[in-house]
């Protein structure tokens, strides 16, 4: 039977974000606020591929611009304060709240894609060769052409249906 190990001994549940020159280190967050976060990528991502999300949904996801400072407030933690005592920008702390709000709903790879993307959406990853979908081919032969129509049965071949 195998033993795990602890996962202390090798697993950083940080994310460590450089500004100015300093690093700030955002630790993770409470299971409400993950599930929350989660649940905001979740709608998130359904509206983005115009799927239909219930006005409840919504409702309760919409954010005035207190809100939007309370979340990164809340996903930030205690290093949003140490920001605002560090007199770094608003623009440079949404940053952070924003990539730490991806990292959170996500994995440290694609908050560093953000990141490092300066806020700008970063490009799709493309998938690998063996898991590329199989309507990814050349366009030449992905272009199905219609169906030849049939040819339609006469007014004899009817008559003699018995109809």
């Amino acid at each position: 039977m195998s033993q795990f190990k602890d996962l202390d001994d090798f697993f950083d549940p940080t994310l460590r974000l450089p500004i100015r020159g300093k690093e700030y280190v955002i630790q993770p967050v409470d299971a409400a606020t993950g599930v929350w976060v989660q649940r905001l990528f979740e709608v998130g991502v359904r509206l983005q591929s115009g799927d239909d999300v219930e006005e409840a949904q919504l409702a309760s996801l919409k954010l005035d611009d207190a809100e939007e400072r309370d979340t990164f407030r809340r996903v930030l933690g205690d290093t949003y304060d140490e920001m605002v005592a560090d007199n770094v920008p608003w623009p440079y702390i949404k940053h952070a709240g924003t990539t730490t709000l991806i990292w959170i709903a996500t994995d440290k790879d694609r908050a560093e894609a953000y990141w490092s993307a300066g806020g700008e959406r970063p490009k799709a990853r493309k998938a690998p060769a063996d898991r590329q979908a199989k309507s990814a081919r050349p366009a030449s032969t992905a272009t199905k052409k219609a169906p030849a129509k049939k040819p339609r049965a006469s007014a004899k071949s009817s008559s003699n249906t018995g109809r």
